[in-house]
């Protein structure tokens, strides 16, 4: 057997007791203990639970690769057996335990068709820690809770073992379909118990869920375990995303959202609502810059789509702008572009009262100094292609400035550079449909 501190990556062999019951009491049982061996090629065990002891053998009764049907009740060893006891050298239990998986379930290390384990009988034993099973996913394993519980109280070592990493390391996929799915199964029951609306959801809709996202969400883990320091919160953010949108789980992904946002974060997400700087509502995207100027490519996409449908549909008295809003001759409507940026402006207005012209001036002089000449040529830029358009687009960041002095002084560089990179974004697209449209005309042209 190999010690219970092995070595990183080192093989491992273990005598293990997988508790079913959910707790002990007392000295544990009686004289006679039903143990099972379980190595980095073979980790079948008795039982639904995916927990359990850490047993050093002191006195093996009998080792077998299957089960012996050991009445474990029993004081002494006088009919403890109903059959001779054999006894086995781990190797050959292992060995067989192997073959026997392959051929029941056509690989090592599944055992979703039919459990294979060994038993081996021990009188004389030390307790040295308890194991819990998993995917590789820590505390959010299924039972890691229970065996955190046992090791608690024991005063135990808790260690993990991840069938995933073992099964790669025979060259299989990490987990089988089956596994995806509990392991999406597990982590969604456990982001919905306590939450008696997310616990109702669960019981009538968990199963379509699973059925639907289990590949999703296994991708996501895998990339995540690419990095060994990933942890319970990247996790769980990943799993937001799943869920994000989602009719019946959706609430799950605003609970994460809650509990794992920076106030930095919070900060951004503040003013870009208060100020309607973007409709996007994915919290974990505030982070990263690119994505923002992703989604002013969709926006612009959307434009140019609804454009093009339209179009065709035009009279002299109605007329599309860039925006996709219809503009009627002679309405007094005004677009709504114009409007927020009015209650900005009025808005803007009323803190300059509040706060010192000089601090204001000197704050606002020191962003455009960031910002550099890069925004100033793409102002130019667009201003070539569509004046109206880039007037309009232009007037919606008015009030970044003001929205910047709303947020801590270590969060101001992502405003500049979220603002740079969209209308730099936004610069692109307009000049592309620009020469799309241009070529256009040239064959229109040629046609004729």
């Amino acid at each position: 057997m190999t010690d219970i501190d092995d070595a990183k990556n080192s093989q491992y062999r273990w005598v293990i007791h997988n508790l079913t019951k959910g707790k002990l009491e007392g000295n544990f049982r009686n004289k006679y203990m039903s143990t099972s061996l379980i190595t980095n090629n073979a980790m079948g065990r008795y039982g639904n639970s995916d927990y359990g002891l850490i047993i050093k053998p002191k006195h093996i009764v009998c080792a077998s690769y299957r089960d012996t049907y050991t009445l474990n009740t029993r004081d002494d060893e006088e009919n403890l057996f109903n059959i001779r006891p054999p006894l086995m050298l781990p190797q050959e239990i292992e060995d067989i335990c192997i073959q026997q998986t392959v051929e029941e379930n056509g690989e090592m290390l599944n055992y979703e068709t039919i459990p294979i384990y060994s038993e081996l009988v021990v009188d004389e034993f030390e307790i040295e820690g308890v194991y819990y099973i998993s995917y590789g996913e820590h505390e959010l394993a299924k039972d890691y809770e229970r065996a955190k519980k046992v090791a608690d109280e024991r005063g135990l070592p808790l260690i993990e073992r991840d069938i995933s990493k073992y099964r790669a390391e025979h060259g299989l996929e990490p987990m089988t379909d089956k596994a995806k799915m509990n392991l999406c199964r597990n982590i969604l029951w456990k982001c919905c118990a306590g939450d008696r609306e997310l616990e109702q959801a669960y019981s009538q809709f968990a199963k379509e869920f699973i059925k639907s996202n289990f590949k999703d969400f296994y991708e996501k883990f895998m990339q995540l375990k690419e990095n060994p320091e990933f942890s319970k919160e990247d996790i769980l953010r990943a799993f937001a995303d799943v869920t994000r949108g989602d009719i019946d789980f959706g609430k799950i992904s605003q609970n994460i959202d809650e509990m794992y946002l920076s106030e930095e974060q919070k900060e951004i997400i503040q003013a870009r609502q208060e100020y309607g700087l973007t409709d996007i509502q994915d919290v974990q995207k505030s982070e990263n810059e690119q994505d923002q100027v992703e989604v002013a490519d969709i926006d612009v996409e959307t434009i140019e789509k609804v454009t093009e449908e339209t179009g065709q549909n035009n009279s002299t008295s109605i007329e599309i702008n860039e925006f996709g809003e219809i503009i009627r001759h002679g309405n007094v409507e005004k677009p709504r572009e114009v409007e927020i940026s009015e209650e900005i402006t009025q808005t803007k207005k009323s803190k300059e009262v509040e706060k010192s012209k000089g601090k204001k001036q000197a704050m606002e002089e020191s962003i455009r100094n960031q910002i550099g000449d890069e925004v100033k040529n793409t102002k130019q830029q667009m201003q070539v292609a569509n004046p109206q358009t880039t007037d309009l687009w232009l007037n919606r960041f008015s009030s970044w400035y003001s929205a910047i002095d709303r947020v801590s002084k270590n969060v101001k560089a992502k405003f500049v550079k979220m603002k740079s990179d969209i209308i730099k974004a936004i610069s692109d697209k307009i000049k592309e449909r620009s020469n799309k449209q241009e070529i256009n005309k040239n064959q229109d042209k040629n046609e004729r």
